[in-house]
């Protein structure tokens, strides 16, 4: 097995590099969240669209 080397250098970014991880995720997490809301809800009335006496 490979060692890997270890990689030094300037962690003065990382605080601010989680932060926009962490940020995208969130948006991420809420697209999927409202994606799914649409489609529960189109899926609940889309009888009562295509509906006709």
């Amino acid at each position: 097995m490979k060692r890997k080397e270890i990689i030094t250098g300037n962690y003065s970014n990382l605080p601010g590099r989680v932060a926009e991880i962490l940020t995208d995720a969130r948006s991420k997490v809420i697209r999927e969240i409202n994606k799914a809301q649409v489609l529960a809800y189109w899926g609940k009335f889309e009888p009562m669209l295509s509906w006709s006496p």
